[in-house]
């Protein structure tokens, strides 16, 4: 009997501790297209992180990588978009290829040891998951169809717009970039202009 519920606790500990690990940007160290060591620590900080997990075989990870390429491009430092291959080892010349033929603009990390995806307890990919600044998740989708990008977009303004609050430079720099990019909310576009009037 108390071995029976030692092992129940052990399970639901198991558990637990799995699930509070997936609320924040666990510790990895995996290698880019070039062969450089980025380590997870080195992801956050500055930005908003974008996690997404793919593979070459996978039919919807490869319509979804344009688009999350474009969500780079578009908000550019305001974002770290980082997609990460779990292809096997003998695909992942194969995933190099692709990333540099597309020439996508996101970060590109190759797990085909599938330690990350495992700490993440990926069952399914594509997989997308968005950590704020500081490393806290705040978005988490499994798979991909067309249309799938507007609400991640809405999910990455969100997320944005909750920063204007600040009045470090660095933050009022990231106002006025949203404001160009037409972005940010209404009722910040008034303190930007002010910000602007101040710094010329």
């Amino acid at each position: 009997m108390e071995r029976k519920i030692l092992i129940i606790s052990l399970f639901v500990f198991v558990v637990c501790n799995s699930l509070f690990a997936l609320q924040v940007l666990p510790n990895f160290t995996l290698e880019d297209a070039n062969g450089k060591k980025v380590k997870s620590s080195e992801l956050v900080g500055q930005a908003p992180v974008l996690i997404d997990f793919w593979a070459t075989f996978c039919s919807p990870c490869m319509k979804e990588l344009p688009e999350l390429s474009k969500l780079q491009t578009k908000y550019d430092t305001l974002i770290n978009v980082v997609c990460i291959s779990v292809d096997k080892p003998r695909a992942v010349a194969k995933a190099k290829a692709i990333v540099k033929s597309k020439k996508f603009s996101f970060t590109t990390l190759f797990d085909c040891n599938k330690e990350v995806q495992n700490l993440f307890n990926i069952k399914s990919i594509p997989r997308t998951i968005i950590f704020d600044k500081n490393g806290n998740m705040v978005y988490d989708h499994t798979g991909y169809t067309k249309g799938d990008e507007v609400h991640l977009e809405e999910q990455l303004i969100k997320l944005l717009n909750k920063n204007v609050g600040s009045d470090s430079l660095e933050v009022n720099e990231q106002k006025i970039i949203l404001e160009e990019k037409n972005i940010i909310d209404d009722n910040e576009k008034e303190n930007i202009k002010e910000n602007k009037g101040g710094q010329e």
